[in-house]
């Protein structure tokens, strides 16, 4: 039988219909209280993370109300006025919700992003335009329009 945050982990995959919203096994060895992540940047500073408690019983002993919550970071710093940002007893309640806010997330992250001068192309987040998508390769301004589209400047 799956450990309780593997089986957890797979449903919140298997329950995802973004297809850039991944979610990982996010917990330490050492914790008393496993989570997983979905990580937006591959860096940490943009993430959603559900903890969740084995049963009830493991939450009230570390001395929490309930077995799910939710964590939402946002350029590093804890969104703690989101509305997602719930406590739970309900598996299914606690999936939705991190899924919705990892959902979310990715139209945030993408738009902060956009300000620094980038733009998405095809899924990838291009910050040169004289650079291939996978960034290795560099490219004349003629390959650049008809990779990326002709620029209105």
């Amino acid at each position: 039988m799956a450990h309780y945050i593997t089986k957890l982990r797979d449903d919140a995959n298997n329950r995802t219909q973004h297809p850039n919203v991944e979610w990982f096994d996010s917990s330490y060895h050492n914790d008393a209280c496993d989570s997983i992540s979905s990580d937006v940047d591959s860096q940490g500073e943009w993430y959603v993370q559900l903890f969740a408690f084995e049963s009830k019983e493991a939450a009230q002993a570390e001395e929490f109300d309930a077995i799910y919550t939710t964590r939402i970071v946002k350029n590093g710093e804890d969104d703690w006025h989101n509305p997602l940002v719930i406590a739970t007893d309900d598996m299914s309640e606690a999936l939705s919700i991190a899924i919705e806010a990892a959902e979310q997330m990715q139209g945030e992250y993408l738009a902060h992003k956009a300000q620094d001068g980038g733009f998405e192309h095809d899924g990838v987040w291009i910050e040169d335009r004289m650079k291939s998508p996978c960034g290795r390769f560099d490219l004349t301004p003629e390959q650049s329009g008809e990779i990326y589209g002709k620029t209105t400047n």
